[in-house]
């Protein structure tokens, strides 16, 4: 299975006017928050079936859920990226994406379908730095490489310096933020992203963000099509009856979360001897099954695959992480 490289246009300055300072977030708060005081914490699914018994200590502790989520924004908020795209003139939240950083090069690594899409339109994607007021930037210089492959519908775009300088405030997250064995009937998860109907249009023409962060857990994946479960993970989605902590109703639609990396928060010790260095990515969400009320994430060693194929000079930095069997894995499960 091949993946696809995309060689950029090179980077122009004039390609993002003053009149296309579109990514913001509005400014009442302190530095590195987003639009609401707090991300809006939903849990889905809770109380209509017995998969989620060995976690419901969890899902029934407000307090617990609530410390779990704060943890997750504090260490990874900055990671967490609202992709958009300028098509034609317009801004369009299109995605979200999480910043990752190995050896000396720096990513963005989203859904592939997010990047094809603005491709096909042959939009400009734009991303901005964690603060209040952040200017665009475009994702894109003169040396950006681009690999998305369909069957993980995964997506990598090397971020280059010239690019990194602009958004000082975000962070980047390291194999150190990566788990790599298989999840089990005990993990809890969470979601972060930006949905497009949590995004508005400031008075000036920008686009002001609020991001979403749940929490669920593992699904079996019957019924669900487009689904290997050799490279999917499965997770309860929303039923439209959601509120979340500070009372808004959960957006009918997830479109614009795609993207979002997948957290293993919780994998069933006791709330006492929880600790947030246990959180750990495991997964990109890349598909949405409304009816089924279920959500498809694609396991995170399809990034590194494209990573170890693509990027030779990374590979002593993957095998630090990695031992023989996830490598020999890495280099033959996802060709």
């Amino acid at each position: 299975m091949r993946d696809v490289v995309e060689r950029r246009q090179p980077f122009r300055p004039e390609r993002v006017s003053k009149s296309s300072d579109l990514i913001r977030v509005q400014g009442k708060h302190k530095a590195g928050e987003i639009r609401r005081n707090t991300v809006a914490i939903a849990v889905f699914g809770w109380g209509d079936g017995s998969e989620a018994t060995m976690i419901e200590d969890v899902l029934n502790s407000p307090a617990f859920r609530a410390r779990i989520a704060e943890s997750v924004q504090k260490d990874f908020g900055p990671a967490i990226c609202p992709i958009v795209g300028m098509v034609k003139g317009r801004a369009l939240q299109c995605g979200t994406g999480t910043l990752f950083k190995i050896g000396d090069r720096r990513f963005i690594i989203t859904a592939a379908h997010v990047m094809e899409t603005m491709s096909k339109a042959e939009g400009d994607p734009l991303i901005s730095d964690h603060a209040p007021h952040s200017a665009a930037v475009p994702l894109y210089d003169s040396r950006a490489v681009m690999f998305r492959n369909k069957w993980g519908d995964c997506a990598v775009v090397e971020v280059q310096p010239a690019i990194v300088e602009h958004v000082p405030n975000r962070r980047w997250v390291t194999m150190l933020d990566f788990a790599y064995p298989p999840p089990t009937p005990n993990d809890l998860y969470y979601v972060c992203g930006y949905p497009s109907q949590l995004t508005e249009t400031t008075a000036s023409g920008g686009l002001s963000h609020a991001a979403m962060g749940f929490l669920t857990f593992g699904i079996g994946h019957d019924g669900l099509g487009d689904f290997d479960d050799t490279l999917n993970l499965a997770f309860r989605g929303p039923d439209g009856t959601e509120r979340t902590t500070d009372g808004v109703l959960v957006p009918s639609s997830l479109k614009g979360i795609s993207g979002s990396a997948v957290w293993r928060v919780y994998s069933g010790e006791p709330e006492s001897s929880w600790k947030s260095d246990g959180i750990k990515i495991i997964g990109i969400q890349t598909g949405v099954y409304e009816r089924k009320k279920a959500i498809k994430a694609t396991v995170w060693g399809a990034v590194l695959q494209m990573l170890w194929k693509h990027f030779e000079d990374l590979r002593p930095s993957i095998r630090l992480h990695l031992d023989d069997a996830e490598i020999r894995t890495l280099e033959q499960r996802f060709r």
